[in-house]
């Protein structure tokens, strides 16, 4: 994570689009803890990631210590045509 966090932009957010993996309380600790070595914002998806009518969603539920949405990794027009959830 320390090669991670020198690679990163000053100011750089992450976003991480793992269906579920902040759904849970150790998910959550999870998340916290990489943003703490990274020494970033993180954010975290708490169901399931894609498209809306299988259940899924494009927002980030657990924002750790993002305090807000990152922006979008992919245009809408990208998250439009994109059919099921990411595994």
């Amino acid at each position: 994570l320390a090669r991670l966090a020198a690679g990163l932009l000053p100011g750089a957010r992450v976003a991480l689009w793992g269906c579920d993996l902040a759904a849970t309380p150790a998910g959550q600790a999870l998340v916290l803890a990489i943003a703490r070595a990274l020494g970033r914002d993180v954010a975290a998806a708490t169901g399931p990631v894609g498209e809306a009518a299988r259940g899924g969603s494009w927002h980030l539920g657990f924002l750790g210590t993002a305090g807000a949405q990152p922006a979008d990794a992919v245009a809408a027009s990208g998250l439009a045509g994109f059919q099921g959830t990411l595994s």
